[in-house]
C-alpha cells in the first residue's frame, strides 16, 4: 500500500492561462474559455471538484495509512515490552546465578581454609607420631638392654649360687672334721 498519493492537478494562475503537468494534455487541462464565460467556470468547478475527491480519497488513504503506522507503532511497543520483560528476567536470572557463584565461591575459600588447616593437623600429627616412635624404639633398646642385664644378673646369680652351694659343701665336709 502506497503512503503517498500524487496526482497530476492542474491549476490555473490566469483564467486565459492554463500549466498542464508535463504528460499529454487531457481534456480537463485544454485552456479554459475566456472570462467570465459560463462554460470556463463549470469546468472549473469540475477541475475544482475532481481535486477536491483526489484531496479526500488521499487524506482517507493517509488516514488509513496512519492508522496502519499507529498499530504497527504499537504493536512494535509491545515487542519492545516483552523484550523489555525478558531482559529483566535474564537480569533476575543472571543475578540470582552471581549470588549463587558468590556462595558457591565463598564455601570453597572456606573448604580450601579447613584443608589448609587439616594439613597442618595431620603434619603436626605425623611429627608428633614420629617423635613418638623414635621414643618408644629408645624405650625397646632400653627394655633390651635391661633383659641382657637380668640375664647378666642372673648367670651371675646362679655362679653364685654355686660358688654358695660348694662353699656349703665344703662348710660341711669341715665341720664333720
Amino acid at each position: 500500500m502506497a503512503l503517498v498519493k500524487t496526482s497530476k492537478i492542474t491549476v490555473v494562475a490566469n483564467p486565459q492561462k492554463t500549466i498542464a503537468p508535463r504528460a499529454a494534455p487531457t481534456p480537463a487541462a485544454r485552456p479554459v474559455a475566456r472570462r467570465g464565460g459560463p462554460l470556463g467556470k463549470d469546468k472549473l468547478s469540475e477541475r475544482i471538484a475532481a481535486a477536491t475527491e483526489e484531496m479526500a480519497s488521499g487524506l482517507v488513504e493517509a488516514a488509513a495509512a496512519a492508522e496502519q503506522l499507529r498499530r504497527s507503532m504499537e504493536q512494535i511497543a509491545s515487542g519492545a515490552e516483552e523484550a523489555a520483560g525478558g531482559s529483566q528476567e535474564q537480569v533476575a536470572a543472571i543475578g540470582g546465578a552471581l549470588a549463587n557463584l558468590t556462595t558457591a565461591r565463598a564455601q570453597a575459600d572456606a573448604a580450601r581454609r579447613r584443608t589448609e588447616a587439616v594439613q597442618l593437623v595431620l603434619a603436626e600429627t605425623a611429627t608428633q607420631i614420629t617423635t613418638s616412635v623414635r621414643a618408644i624404639e629408645r624405650n625397646a633398646e632400653r627394655q633390651a638392654a635391661s633383659v641382657e642385664l637380668i640375664a647378666e644378673l642372673e648367670r651371675r646369680a646362679k655362679d653364685i649360687g654355686e660358688i654358695t652351694s660348694t662353699v656349703s659343701r665344703i662348710s660341711d665336709q669341715t665341720n664333720l672334721l
